[in-house]
């Protein structure tokens, strides 16, 4: 066995969908505790709606829709945690809590940055939710007149889920930096 080998196993264990999802649950927490609630019902709403009014193709491409999500999702986590952990590092003590750090870094480090744009195909499945939207949305106005907003909702899920992974993440990041280096000037 060789060093690279635990890298792998460690990276893949962080990273992998038990914690993903439990990002996921923390961000979903966070929305209901900010008064969001409301938001979440209306995603969970639409998508049962559709789901009851659209034909199976439909429901195939809202599939594909989740798994691009998802991959975007499991892509933030990763970007987003490595990112807080560097900024947690650099950062210090300089900034009196978390939050200010993120607001401070989350723009120009996790949203604006070339290399996560185009890093992984993130933006590839960002281009590809739009098509499926589309596709959906075009099935749906032969179904439905009232399907247009639960699509509009749909893709507004699929887009605020990862961002909230990130944010989540980039806090993980940060927490993991402050708690150790915290530990190692304790000593």
């Amino acid at each position: 066995m060789k060093l690279t080998d635990v890298l792998r196993d460690m990276t893949n264990s962080l990273f992998g969908d038990k914690v993903l999802s439990q990002v996921m649950a923390v961000h979903m927490e966070k929305m209901k505790y900010a008064g969001d609630s409301c938001k979440i019902s209306e995603w969970e709403r639409a998508r049962t709606h559709l789901e009851e009014i659209l034909p199976a193709k439909s429901i195939k491409l809202m599939e594909r829709g989740d798994k691009l999500c998802i991959d975007n999702c499991r892509y933030m986590m990763e970007f987003a945690f490595v990112k807080g952990v560097y900024a947690g590092c650099i950062e210090g003590k300089r900034y009196t809590s978390i939050e200010d750090s993120f607001h401070a870094h989350v723009v120009t480090i996790i949203f604006d940055s070339y290399d996560m744009l185009y890093r992984d195909g993130y933006i590839g499945r960002l281009e590809e939710l739009d098509a499926v939207s589309e596709k959906i949305e075009q099935y749906a106005a032969t179904v439905s007149s009232e399907a247009a907003e639960d699509i509009c909702c749909l893709r507004e899920a699929w887009m605020e889920l990862p961002n909230g992974v990130a944010r989540q993440a980039f806090a993980l990041g940060w927490m993991l930096a402050d708690t150790t280096i915290y530990k190692q000037t304790e000593t």
